[in-house]
């Protein structure tokens, strides 16, 4: 079986009716890709025990299907889900757009009481496991670059500077508040080795969220004093300028931001996807189309290429049977010539050898006899194609006796 698109709704609905062996049957995979499934759309599956309870009359409830968790997807693939969409399965897809039925302040709602307590870290004696791995980076930066004769950039560390260790302690805090939530921080990383990092990311579901913070230089006041540098906060439409501390709220917020972030980039992705197959499915239907008006094009030219050949043939036959029917008429006239040249001679030869001007005369009538079309039969020459080589042969004969 190929591709099948379905819907947490319908998935709910099939493993609560039937067992997942059964349900695996009619997708044709396995039960294990339907477990799979499940998972990734969040759809309870029945306990272990559940249908020997139904089929012995004892009463058994279904599981609720919960809410669909921030950045979960509404719908999945079963069959051949990693692989690409190829052009047939784009032609016949049939699918609804995306339907969210929840909308997104009562996402935020949940998101609200999902995220539970804000971790706030003072510190950075107990980073989150991301960020201690940039300072662990940094520490071996240091390191090495205390061993070398002549200082290098590529060895200065990134992260001892007041600002970037506000930043750190603001990433730090930010991912490990999201994660007690349940959503899993990405590894940190960077184009520029010799730049410090500036973009974290989330897992949110089926989905990724990025925060972005960068830290400005620290700038001097009027009185000489140098004041905080403090950072700047990016998360999707969110922005946070020039913060100074690390607090509960802040912390919070950004929290907020970076959940309703992947659950807003989960949305748009799969409107993406649905107008991405269907403008996919209008350009093979359209290819399609024009592919079809093409032969439909070569079929008539070959057609009409057809006719006129035909017509060719027909012309040059009907020309042909002409030429046959004037070269019989020509070779007809020739034998009445002969034959009338036959008589006078006949007639005239008063004191010639008789007997020769006999076998002359039964010699030229037998010549003339042949050369006619009537009396040797070939006159429907002009008709009948397969007899046109007598007619040529009368007409050589014709031209013979003409000579």
């Amino acid at each position: 079986m190929g591709r099948r698109q379905i819907t947490r709704e319908e998935l709910y609905e099939a493993v609560w009716a039937k067992a997942v062996v059964r349900v695996a049957a009619d997708f044709g995979v396995s039960d294990v890709a339907v477990a799979k499934v499940c998972r990734r759309l969040s759809v309870p599956l029945p306990p272990r025990g559940y249908w020997m309870k139904k089929k012995a009359g004892q009463t058994v409830w279904p599981q609720p299907l919960p809410p669909r968790p921030p950045g979960g997807p509404i719908a999945a693939t079963i069959g051949h889900w990693r692989d690409p969409w190829t052009d047939a399965e784009i032609a016949e897809y049939d699918g609804a757009a995306p339907v969210f039925d929840e909308p997104v302040p009562r996402v935020l709602a949940r998101i609200s009481r999902l995220l539970g307590p804000t971790v706030v870290r003072s510190s950075l004696d107990n980073p989150h496991p991301v960020v201690a791995e940039l300072l662990e980076q940094d520490r071996q930066r240091k390191q090495d670059g205390a061993a070398l004769l002549y200082p290098s950039r590529a060895f200065t560390p990134l992260y001892e500077s007041e600002g970037e260790r506000r930043k750190l302690r603001l990433v730090s805090s930010v991912l490990a508040t999201v994660e007690f939530a349940g959503f899993q921080p990405l590894p940190a990383y960077s184009d520029d080795k010799n730049k410090p990092v500036e973009s974290f990311g989330v897992t949110v579901g089926a989905a990724r969220a990025y925060l972005r913070v960068s830290v400005a230089k620290p700038r001097r006041k009027a009185s000489g004093v140098m004041e905080k540098s403090a950072a700047t906060v990016r998360v999707g439409s969110y922005g946070w300028e020039d913060v100074p501390i690390v607090n509960r709220t802040i912390i919070r917020d950004i929290s907020m931001a970076l959940i309703e972030t992947g659950e807003e980039n989960l949305r748009s992705s799969a409107i993406a996807h649905y107008e991405r197959l269907l403008y996919r499915q209008a350009y093979l239907s359209e290819q399609q189309q024009r592919k079809a008006e093409e032969k439909a094009r070569r079929e008539q030219q070959a057609a009409l290429e057809a006719a006129r050949i035909e017509a060719e043939r027909l012309a040059a036959e009907e020309q042909a049977k002409r030429d046959r029917l004037f070269a019989a008429a020509e070779a007809h006239r020739v034998a009445e010539g002969v034959r009338a040249y036959v008589r006078q001679v006949q007639a005239g030869a008063v004191g010639a050898d008789a007997e020769g001007v006999e076998k002359w005369a039964a010699w030229a009538l037998g010549v003339a006899d042949e050369v006619d079309p009537i009396t040797a039969g070939t006159f429907l020459t002009h008709i009948l194609p397969e007899r046109s080589g007598e007619a040529a042969a009368g007409a050589a004969s014709c031209e013979r006796l003409g000579s």
